[in-house]
């Protein structure tokens, strides 16, 4: 079970000339009577039923100290094992709560830890609390498997609170989850197919010209268009229209029309395909890490890659010679490029796993041992989206033998340009490890307390999309006993 206990806990500390004041194992009249503590076991109690006495104890932790009212909280272990709490302690003052006792006969030892597994990834947290004291206890959080502050395991964490002593406790702090690999970009759109206005038109004795074929839209996805065919007067053809755009695009600059023909017995020039669109650039590596505040730690993602670029329009067709007194047969319009593929976005950054997180606040700790298992590997990076394939032009206008008009047919337009592949996402950054990780008043170590940090995650790859480079792998997460997070 798990609670929050809050609100003042009375006279419940060790001062000078008090009863049963001092450590515990000094002065047996502490748990020989009823009289100066509130008795917890999770073999006998019950939350219900019990009222703390060591006849009818309560079942919780979190129950006996909400009970205290200026006792001490005894907590016994025995064969059924470890409490399964998470214990949440704010606004507590004078509190007292140890273990170290034998459940079946309430005997008192020093070297005895009660053992408390939290079913979350957090064991303990202690806020605005002030003279609060723990004493063996051994507490466990378990693994985190969340996003956010949600990533990361703590052993303890104590916030805005004064004078809280730890004395031969252990934290353990599970591991922090694993980053998610991130999504691969979307594939780029292929260019539209050509219809009816996109192909060349014959020629037309009534009329003065004869219009090329067009695309009547704007530009799309980022400005791709095919080129228009090559219109005809009666005064001649003209050439087609390159395919846009011109930049970022490989080669660039590209005219890619199709010439006009120069003489009745040609047909006009077909356009060229359009240039492929470059490749968009891969995300780069997220060198900072994460960050902690008073919540926690926030992990690292590792940055999108860029979206690929549209392939150019392929270029109109030219258009072809009359026989003087009618228009000849215009070009079609050249075809629509691929759009660019999308970038691939960056992988999650792994959580962190930290025994005490401690934020403005005086702790001292006492023949304890803090110990962080590893932090989370970083999430893989998303692959870049392919490119979308250029579209094929429209369709010249047959010529004719036959008079009213007669010649040869305009060009054909050409296909547009392949659209570049996305770029892909940096890996996420490895969650990194401390035994403890403090802003404000650093936590005073005494009396052989150990502090034992685990390994940081490994940075998550970054994504690739076909023969493309991959993009940077996250860096790896810090390990350290301490660190000052301001």
């Amino acid at each position: 079970m798990s609670g929050t206990t809050s609100g003042a806990g009375g006279a419940g500390g060790d001062g000078a000339g008090s009863p049963c004041a001092g450590d515990v194992e000094d002065d047996a009249a502490c748990w020989a009577t009823n009289d100066y503590a509130v008795f917890v076991s999770n073999m006998y109690g019950d939350d219900r039923t019990g009222d703390g006495t060591k006849g009818a104890p309560f079942a919780s932790i979190t129950k006996g100290v909400q009970a205290a009212s200026g006792k001490k909280v005894f907590v016994c272990s025995g064969a059924k094992g470890d409490y399964t709490e998470t214990l949440s302690f704010e606004g507590l003052e004078d509190v007292a709560v140890h273990g170290g006792f034998v459940c079946e006969t309430w005997a008192y030892a020093r070297a005895r830890k009660v053992g408390i597994k939290s079913p979350t990834p957090i064991g303990l947290e202690i806020a605005k609390a002030q003279r609060l004291r723990l004493e063996n206890f051994r507490i466990t959080a378990g693994n985190a498997s969340g996003s956010g502050y949600d990533a990361s395991s703590y052993g303890a964490i104590v916030t805005d609170s004064r004078d809280i002593v730890f004395r031969r406790v252990e934290l353990r702090a599970g591991e922090g989850a694993p980053g998610v690999d991130a999504a691969a970009g979307a594939s780029g759109a292929d260019g539209a197919l050509p219809g009816e206005a996109q192909n060349g038109r014959s020629g037309n004795c009534k009329a003065r010209s004869v219009t090329g074929g067009y695309w009547p839209t704007e530009p799309s996805c980022g400005g791709t268009r095919g080129g228009d065919g090559g219109d005809h007067h009666l005064d001649g053809p003209e050439n087609g229209q390159s395919g846009l755009p011109m930049s970022n695009v490989a080669p660039p600059s590209r005219e890619n029309f199709g010439a006009a023909a120069r003489d009745v017995s040609e047909s006009g020039e077909a356009g060229e395909v359009g240039s492929p669109g470059e490749d968009g650039a891969n995300g780069e590596a997220n060198l900072r890490s994460g960050a902690f505040d008073a919540r926690g730690y926030v992990p690292s993602n590792g940055n999108r890659g860029a979206d690929g670029f549209p392939g150019q329009g392929g270029g109109g067709g030219g258009g072809a010679l009359g026989d003087g007194s009618c228009p000849g047969r215009s070009g079609a319009a050249g075809g629509m490029g691929g759009c660019g593929g999308g970038a691939g976005l960056g992988g999650v950054g792994g959580g962190a796993s930290v025994a005490l997180l401690s934020a403005e606040s005086s702790v001292l700790l006492e023949q304890c041992e803090l110990t962080s298992a590893a932090g989370g590997a970083g999430g893989r990076g998303g692959g870049g989206g392919v490119g979308g394939l250029g579209g094929i032009g429209g369709e010249a206008a047959p010529g004719s033998p036959q008079p009213q008009p007669k010649g040869k047919p305009g060009g054909d337009g050409g296909r547009g340009g392949d659209g570049g592949r996305g770029g892909s996402g940096s890996g996420g950054t490895g969650g990194p490890s401390y035994a403890v990780a403090f802003s404000g008043m650093k936590p005073l170590f005494a009396a052989d307390t150990q502090l034992t940090p685990g390994k940081g995650g490994l940075g998550g790859l970054g994504g690739q999309v076909g023969a493309m480079p991959a993009a940077q792998s996250g860096a790896s997460g810090n390990s350290a006993a301490v660190l000052d997070i301001r």
